[in-house]
C-alpha cells in the first residue's frame, strides 16, 4: 500500500510539473506577443512633453505655404498685374507685375520701340533686371526683380525721364516683331499689303517700318497662317494615300529624283486621276481629251495641267 501511494504521489507531482511547464510556455507566448505589439507601436517618444515637441510635417508644410501666401499677398497688394492699354500702347509704372521674365523683356522691347529708347545693360541675371538709356545725360532708368514665388517679376523703380531725340526707325523693330503684332489682323485680312502694315505700326508704336521689313513680315505671317510651301510638298505622299483610300479605282503617283545617299529627293511631277471620272469618261463622253495648262506662281515654279472632255451636252467634263 505504501509503495502504491508513493507512486501515485510521484505521478501527481509529474502531472503538476507538466502543467506548470505548459502554463509557463503559454505565458512566454503571451509576453512575446506583447513585446511585438509594443515594438510596432513604439515611436521613440517617452513622455507627453516629447509628443508636444514633435510637430506634424503636414502642419509644418501648411504653415510654410501659408507664409509664402501671406508674403505674396503683401507684394501683390502694393503691385498690380500689367495690362496693355486699349489703344495697344505700352505704359509702365512702379508696381507692375509680369508673369515671367520673358513677358517683362517682351513688354520692354515694345516700350523702347514706342518711345524710341536705346537701352544699355547694367544688370540682367536670374534675379535682377536694370537698364538705363545709352545717353549718359538721360535720366531714364528701370529696375525690376523676381518675386518670392520664383516666377513673377515686378518693377521696383522706374524713372521715365527720357528726353533724347527720337529716330524715325528703331533698329529693334524687325520683321518678326512686326509679324507678332499684326498676325491677328492678317488672319481676318489676307490681302493686306505693306502700306497697311506701315500705317498700323506708325499709329500704334510711333515708328516707321521700311517696305522690305513689311514684306518680310507679310511673308512670315502668311507662312504662319497658310503654311509653308516646303511643308506642303512633305505632306504630298500622305495626301495621295488618303485620296486613294477615299476614292476607289483612282490612279495617283509621284515622280522623285534621287540626288544622293543621305539627302532628300527632289520632287519632279505628280499625277492624280479620279476613279469616278475615268468610269464616266469611258461611258458617257466622246473619245477626245483636251489639256488646259496654268503656270504656277511662288518660290517653286511649275505648270498645272488639267485633262478635260466633252459630255453629251457639249459641256466640259469633269
Amino acid at each position: 500500500m505504501s509503495l502504491q501511494k508513493l507512486k501515485n504521489n510521484d505521478d501527481e507531482e509529474s502531472d503538476y510539473e507538466d502543467s506548470e511547464e505548459e502554463s509557463g510556455n503559454s505565458e512566454e507566448v503571451s509576453l512575446d506577443e506583447e513585446s511585438h505589439s509594443e515594438e510596432d507601436f513604439d515611436v521613440g517618444v517617452t513622455s507627453t512633453e516629447d509628443m508636444m515637441l514633435f510637430g506634424d510635417p503636414e502642419d509644418e508644410e501648411e504653415r510654410g505655404g501659408q507664409t509664402i501666401v501671406n508674403k505674396m499677398a503683401k507684394l501683390y497688394k502694393t503691385g498690380r498685374l500689367w495690362v496693355r492699354g486699349r489703344d495697344g500702347k505700352v505704359d509702365l509704372k512702379v508696381g507692375d507685375v509680369f508673369s515671367c521674365k520673358a513677358d517683362l523683356l517682351r513688354i520692354m522691347k515694345d516700350y523702347c520701340i514706342q518711345k524710341g529708347i536705346f537701352l544699355k545693360k547694367i544688370k540682367n541675371d536670374k534675379k535682377k533686371y536694370t537698364q538705363v538709356c545709352m545717353n549718359n545725360k538721360c535720366a531714364f532708368r528701370i529696375h525690376a526683380s523676381i518675386l518670392i514665388d520664383g516666377h513673377s517679376w515686378m518693377i521696383k523703380s522706374f524713372t521715365d525721364g527720357h528726353v533724347c531725340a527720337v529716330k524715325e526707325h528703331h533698329k529693334r523693330a524687325g520683321a518678326a516683331w512686326v509679324a507678332s503684332h499684326m498676325l491677328e489682323e492678317f488672319r481676318s485680312n489676307r490681302e493686306m499689303n505693306a502700306t497697311t502694315v506701315q500705317k498700323r505700326m506708325l499709329t500704334k508704336f510711333n515708328t516707321y517700318i521700311p517696305n522690305y521689313t513689311c514684306w518680310r513680315a507679310l511673308k512670315l505671317m502668311r507662312n504662319m497662317v497658310e503654311g509653308r510651301y516646303e511643308d506642303g510638298y512633305k505632306l504630298l505622299p500622305q495626301y495621295l494615300e488618303v485620296f486613294k483610300d477615299r476614292n476607289p479605282d483612282s490612279s495617283c503617283f509621284i515622280r522623285w529624283e534621287e540626288i544622293g545617299p543621305g539627302r532628300n529627293p527632289i520632287f519632279r511631277r505628280c499625277q492624280i486621276c479620279i476613279g469616278s471620272a475615268i468610269t464616266s469618261f469611258k461611258q458617257f463622253c466622246r473619245p477626245l481629251i483636251g489639256i488646259d495648262a496654268c503656270h504656277l506662281k511662288g518660290p517653286y515654279q511649275g505648270i498645272l495641267l488639267t485633262a478635260m472632255a466633252l459630255d453629251g451636252n457639249n459641256g466640259q467634263f469633269p
